[in-house]
């Protein structure tokens, strides 16, 4: 999966209000349900009196109260949390009552003060409505107007139950332009991260894909490795029309996909026969192994075509070949180049 998602919100880590627009209805459609929107009391106050990073550890205290109560009741009733904006966050609740809810949010309220109180933010506080749906569920129009009205009024005397129609047909409007600009921002992000012979990732996702694992090397110590997977003498392809070489492109990356775990990653590097696959929690030589294995898939699989395509490929891994993108490519292109070299066929 190609990572840096629009649709999630880099500090908490939670779905955020993109998200929410996309999936809300997906994820209360079926059942009864209700929503608990929560934002943090005076926030600016927070801010000015005991510094900015005291109202950002508020932010990322919410945060992780939802987080945790999601993975406490992920084997009953999924539960998802929106970061929707600021100290702004929405908790979907399917199969949930309003008695329940109701309880939830006061004991939301009360350990988001324990804790804020603990971390030396005294005065912290928690604000929450709860907002029902019914079987048909509720779309993000109609959650996102019932948020803003709850958060601006609460349970408070005579507060409106509906919003000005003005404000009811400016929300629905500005709802529709950023859906829009999403699916606008998902096709542009996908024909810059694809490549369009393969229909497999290209250069540019390749390494987003070796970042990330370099991340989670540097976060958890977990090996991985890179296969560099060069094509020997495909250009009789070519002289064949570039349809054939195109064809050979898309075929030949079929059979390496095939033959790749579940989680390794494959991605048609810059230029003609050239893939890079990421192996994840990968050793050096069970790496080489992989890449002997595709190399013999890819000699047994063409044997029937026009002219049989055999590959050579080289391993780098990380931490042995270095930590950084430029190094791990330097060195498995340093490895096919070895492998052409000694007569290719071969992994280096």
């Amino acid at each position: 999966m190609i990572t840096t998602d629009i649709t999630r919100d880099p500090f908490t880590g939670l779905p955020n209000l993109f998200e929410l627009l996309e999936s809300a209805p997906l994820l209360t459609y079926g059942s009864p349900g209700m929503v608990i929107a929560a934002d943090i009391d005076h926030l600016t106050n927070i801010n000015e009196n005991y510094g900015r990073q005291s109202g950002d550890r508020c932010i990322k205290i919410l945060a992780d109260l939802l987080r945790s109560f999601i993975v406490s009741c992920s084997d009953t009733a999924p539960a998802t949390a929106f970061r929707t904006g600021g100290d702004e966050f929405i908790l979907i609740l399917p199969t949930y009552d309003k008695a329940s809810a109701e309880n939830l949010a006061n004991d939301l309220r009360k350990q988001f003060r324990s804790i804020a109180i603990k971390q030396g933010v005294l005065g912290a506080g928690l604000h929450t409505v709860t907002i029902p749906y019914n079987e048909k569920g509720i779309s993000a129009h109609q959650l996102i107007k019932a948020v803003r009205l709850g958060l601006s009024h609460g349970n408070t005397p005579n507060a409106p139950t509906s919003l000005p129609k003005w404000a009811d047909q400016l929300i629905d409007h500005m709802i529709d332009r950023v859906c829009e600009t999403l699916n606008l921002l998902h096709y542009t992000r996908f024909l810059a991260l694809h490549d369009e012979i393969s229909g497999l990732p290209n250069h540019r996702a390749a390494e987003m894909f070796i970042a990330d694992a370099l991340q989670n090397y540097h976060l958890n110590k977990r090996p991985f490795s890179l296969l560099f997977i060069d094509g020997d003498n495909l250009k009789q392809y070519n002289n064949l029309g570039y349809q054939q070489g195109n064809e050979m492109i898309r075929n030949l990356a079929t059979v390496i996909s095939n033959s790749l775990r579940q989680n390794d990653l494959i991605a048609r590097w810059l230029s003609g026969d050239e893939f890079i696959v990421v192996l994840p929690n990968t050793e050096s030589s069970q790496a080489y192994q992989i890449g002997e294995r595709l190399r013999s898939a890819v000699e047994r699989e063409t044997r029937d075509w026009i002219f049989p395509v055999t590959i050579s490929v080289g391993v780098a891994n990380c931490p042995e070949s270095g930590t950084t993108v430029e190094m791990l490519l330097a060195k498995a292109e340093s490895a096919v180049t070895f492998a052409k070299r000694a007569g290719k066929n071969q992994v280096s």
